[in-house]
């Protein structure tokens, strides 16, 4: 993963240290940066959408193209509405290989997932932030539906961990831990959601452009989560988590949560149901935990 990392001298880039969860941090001098050929990925996506549809959205297309494959079917349709299977179509017949997975550029052991990264970009781009302490489905189609399923996990063994502070603590956020809400997830959510909202917010942007800000040597990756937690939370973190998991202001994300967690573990108690301190303890656990990620990412790029 790491380029010229044998050099001593950094002639015409800069020293970067990737994290290595367990020790061993790798330490590499950056120039062109690892990622420039996903940049290009979504630049001839970006181009072909221009092509097929001159006055259409291609931002959207390409998230749409990026999530397709795994996200998508009657659930996703019902919160998203339809995707352009005739644009999907023109890409294969252009000979576009999917990518699928691409390395973190801050985190040496993670693989982001592109097409949950593209689900979460997508939501936030259709859906749009919401008020004060109020969610909704730009939140459940990005962390909010990985903070349900990983509550239903608790549930799960909650003979094990009755305490939800300590499963938080212990399984979220992790690398090498089987849970629904890895790093790697909080990473991606991270990332679609910063992407999603600034596009959102001027249509004059490029979906290329802001990936490039993105994975650039020195970019937006290297605080993508402390600008996710202040953009969203505003300091509210706490209330917005309990809310994505109690709130019954709209209905239809409220059944589309409960159905989540009875997917995920058939009969679990639903959070409004739970006891308000053990509740309180999940939340402060999910919250602490988030808040560490923000701390570690910000002492992790050597200037």
């Amino acid at each position: 993963m790491c380029l010229d990392s044998a050099l001593t001298q950094c002639t015409g880039g800069k020293f970067k240290t990737w994290l290595c969860r367990g020790g061993n941090n790798v330490q590499c001098c950056i120039k062109n940066g690892p990622n420039e050929a996903f940049v290009d990925y979504i630049r001839t996506l970006y181009q072909i959408a221009q092509t097929y549809q001159p006055t259409g959205s291609p931002n959207l297309r390409v998230m749409e193209w990026l999530r397709h494959k795994d996200y998508h079917g009657v659930d996703w349709w019902a919160i998203l509405g339809s995707m352009d299977d005739a644009y999907f179509d023109l890409v294969e017949r252009r000979g576009i290989t999917m990518i699928e997975s691409l390395n973190d550029s801050l985190y040496a052991d993670v693989q982001l997932k592109i097409s949950h990264m593209g689900a979460c970009m997508n939501g936030a781009f259709l859906k749009g932030m919401p008020s004060g302490t109020t969610v909704n489905f730009a939140d459940f189609t990005c962390w909010g539906g990985d903070l349900i399923t990983f509550y239903a996990e608790w549930r799960r063994d909650v003979d094990e961990y009755p305490s939800g502070r300590q499963y938080a603590l212990a399984r979220l956020a992790k690398i090498n831990v089987d849970s629904t809400f890895k790093l790697r997830d909080l990473l991606e959510d991270a990332w679609g959601w910063n992407m999603g909202m600034t596009l959102r917010s001027d249509t004059r942007l490029s979906i290329v452009d802001e990936m490039q800000k993105q994975l650039a040597p020195g970019g937006e990756y290297r605080t993508r989560i402390k600008r996710f937690v202040d953009d969203r939370f505003h300091g509210q973190m706490r209330e917005v988590v309990k809310q994505m998991l109690v709130s019954t202001d709209d209905t239809k994300l409220a059944a589309a949560r409960a159905a989540l967690i009875e997917l995920n573990t058939i009969g679990a108690k639903l959070p409004v149901n739970l006891p308000d301190a053990d509740l309180n303890g999940f939340v402060d656990g999910v919250v602490s935990v988030i808040q560490d990620e923000v701390r570690s990412e910000r002492g992790s790029w050597d200037e």
